[in-house]
């Protein structure tokens, strides 16, 4: 197998990010592939992205900040040339078609929301590591990951890299008996709406917890900056009460398979909001 059959093989697969500083269409292209072994979070080392102006960067961990920032950077000399080609004929005929969705991962490992007492999992390490499973099982959509830096920051990040929709992970909380699942979005919203109709209907299938709806948010309430100060359709996901002990272990008995539910939904979700039937 020849570099360039190795390295369309591993970016179809999920496994590499790709960045080009230069940018493609004048701003940066930001595929959210993670490496299957490990990937870097947002404590990873900073890379400042002006020692590689003139390169194609192959990234193994995710870009931050509105792609200020990238993590676990290598410049790929050898397959600079394959990255280049692949930027101008893949993504221009196939990959460009589909929207993109806005990943986002909860919360923060300084602050990382609720967290279960008996198992000591957090919404955010949960939610990071679904989303890497998610990331591998997207067909229909482009990604991009996203962690939070700070809350009021999180609506300008996101923004910042022009997503079509956002679906935003976390994990709901309140003592140990609520149960269930449900999906926030913009009160003012017509297509967040639907869109949260379709994540609820996958999740709810998936889970088979009590169906808690979808629940519209209005400034002042909890989760209004992502889902109404951002310009794309947005959702919350809430799919189980990480405080709940059955919740929880019913979400850890088939992660693969709460990853594909988020999956089709956000494939579905795509092609609603207009991306191509592929």
């Amino acid at each position: 197998m020849n570099i360039r059959e190795q390295f369309l093989g591993m970016v179809r697969k999920g496994v590499f990010h790709i960045l080009a500083p230069q940018g493609f269409e004048n701003r940066p292209m930001r595929l959210t592939g993670i490496q299957i072994t490990e990937a870097a979070g947002p404590e990873a080392e900073e890379i400042d992205l002006s020692d590689y102006e003139d390169k194609v960067i192959v990234v193994n961990g995710h870009t931050q900040g509105g792609g200020s920032w990238i993590y676990s950077a290598e410049v790929a000399e050898e397959a600079g040339p394959v990255v280049s080609n692949f930027l101008e004929t893949y993504f221009s005929e196939e990959e460009k078609l589909k929207k993109l969705c806005a990943l986002v991962i909860g919360h923060h490992p300084d602050k990382p929301g609720a967290v279960n007492t008996k198992s000591n999992i957090s919404e955010f390490e949960f939610n990071k590591d679904l989303a890497r499973r998610i990331e591998q099982k997207i067909q229909k959509a482009r990604l991009q990951k996203i962690y939070r830096t700070t809350y009021e920051a999180l609506p300008r990040e996101i923004n910042s890299i022009n997503p079509d929709f956002i679906v935003s992970l976390h994990c709901n909380a309140y003592d140990n008996v609520a149960s269930g699942t449900e999906v926030l979005y913009c009160h003012i919203s017509e297509k967040g709406k639907e869109a949260a109709e379709i994540l609820l209907r996958h999740l709810v299938e998936h889970l088979g917890l009590r169906n808690r709806g979808i629940i519209p948010r209005k400034e002042g309430e909890l989760g209004y900056g992502v889902l109404c100060l951002t310009n794309a359709p947005a959702v919350i996901a809430e799919p189980f009460f990480i405080s709940n002990d059955s919740d929880l272990a019913r979400a850890m008995e088939d992660l693969d398979g709460l990853a594909q539910a988020y999956a089709s939904a956000i494939d579905e979700i795509a092609e609603m909001i207009g991306g191509a039937a592929i």
